[in-house]
């Protein structure tokens, strides 16, 4: 395949040209039908380097890809600054699901300001998929609960569960159950 025509699938790639376009000007520029920028995904180019000093094989990127990534936002900066945070070997999906969830290299270090070092990639992709930010886990270790785990926080953030719903149900005098009465326990309210 020519220069030309690499041209046209990096153009397709970015968004510049749709599928249909880019198929139009390879057809113009006499590239066979196999050069269909549909077909172009099972395609991959095989690569071979040096890892470690022995050799692997690895896939470059495909015209998909390119696009899923282009997609998500993910740009080489993106790539660059969550690698500065600390996530150097991350796979697609993963970048993908960083970027689609708004995680920023400032928000991977606001978390682990928080004594939250340990953080998988998934992690901190949920994190801030459901608006778990500094703030809200302060709020959560001022009421006492200095001992949860990233699991467990992101299910009070998707559930609502805040400082205004815990002083509530502190309030109705729940909260002097033990955690073993939680499943055991009916909830009675007093009028």
């Amino acid at each position: 395949m020519g220069a030309e025509q690499l041209k046209v699938l990096e153009m397709v790639a970015s968004g510049v040209l749709t599928v249909d376009e880019g198929n139009q000007l390879l057809n113009a520029l006499g590239a066979d039908r196999s050069s269909d920028v549909r077909d172009r995904p099972r395609q991959a180019r095989s690569v071979q380097r040096q890892v470690n000093g022995q050799d692997e094989q690895s896939v470059g990127l495909t015209p998909e890809m390119l696009i899923r990534l282009r997609n998500h936002g993910i740009t080489a900066a993106f790539v660059k600054e969550i690698r500065d945070a600390g996530f150097g070997n991350l796979t697609l999906e993963q970048l993908s699901r960083m970027g689609r969830s708004g995680v920023t290299g400032a928000y991977i270090q606001e978390m682990r300001s928080l004594d939250l070092d340990d953080l998988t990639a998934e992690q901190i992709a949920k994190m801030s998929m459901h608006g778990v930010d500094a703030a809200y886990i302060r709020e959560i270790r001022e009421l006492g609960f200095s001992d949860l785990t990233v699991e467990q926080i992101i299910k009070m953030r998707m559930h609502g569960v805040d400082a205004a719903y815990v002083q509530e149900m502190r309030d109705l005098g729940l909260d002097t159950l033990s955690s073993g009465d939680t499943e055991a326990a009916p909830i009675t309210v007093a009028d």
